[in-house]
């Protein structure tokens, strides 16, 4: 994960109409979930990941899985890594605002020194004259460096909150992908589940990531990480 998330949403829960506005709400939530899923397949081809095939995965001693597509596909990143991806955006553009506001006023400060030291050099201004005006931009100064750190102090929690949020996210991902993994090799079946990424070359007929990912989403509707 770029620390970003990569975490579509395959199964949906079977629910009993109950009156017009369930309905009207089914719908909806019926929408966002092709909205999702639609995203999801654009992440994926964005990002260069190979969607797996359905073709029957083959049974041997060593087959993979890819986890990258796992953490953009699946129906937790639906769910809670695109709510995350967005407070990290917001975050971000945030703290870089922050930044060009600081540097920007640090340059006013700056010009306004410089055209009182000109003014004085050019005899423009008296001697007391520039001395206040330049006592005048420090303690101005002052008060903003009082303010840069407040509002320094603020991101600084804000950032530590949102990487104990990531990291939360994290975990939360590593385990449903472990129980998934757990689940569909109980027989024993497989003796070796490996990660793509460290597979040289491989038959796609080894590949189980469409079958793990089908029981992530089965794990995260029936409650499995609460």
């Amino acid at each position: 994960m770029k620390k970003t998330f990569l975490f579509a949403i395959i199964a949906t829960a079977m629910l009993v109409s109950c009156g017009g506005a369930e309905k009207k709400e089914k719908k909806a939530d019926a929408a966002q979930t092709e909205q999702n899923a639609e995203k999801a397949a654009i992440n994926t081809e964005e990002l260069g990941l190979e969607t797996p095939t359905d073709t029957p995965v083959a049974s041997g001693d060593i087959v993979y899985l890819d986890v990258a597509y796992l953490s953009v596909s699946s129906k937790i990143y639906q769910s809670e890594g695109t709510a995350f991806e967005k407070k990290l955006a917001d975050f971000q553009s945030k703290a870089q605002k922050t930044q060009t506001t600081w540097q920007n006023k640090e340059q006013a400060f700056a010009n306004e020194a410089q055209k009182v030291q000109d003014d004085y050099n050019k005899s423009m201004i008296t001697s007391i004259t520039a001395q206040q005006k330049m006592e005048d931009i420090e303690r101005r100064v002052a008060e903003y460096q009082q303010k840069m750190q407040r509002e320094g102090e603020a991101l600084a929690k804000e950032e530590k909150q949102l990487a104990e949020e990531q990291m939360v996210l994290d975990t939360r991902f590593a385990k449903l992908v472990q129980l998934a993994v757990d689940n569909v090799n109980a027989d024993g079946r497989y003796k070796m589940i490996v990660r793509k990424d460290v597979v040289v070359d491989a038959n796609e007929q080894l590949n189980i990531t469409n079958l793990v990912l089908a029981e992530m989403d089965k794990l995260y509707d029936e409650g499995a990480l609460n």
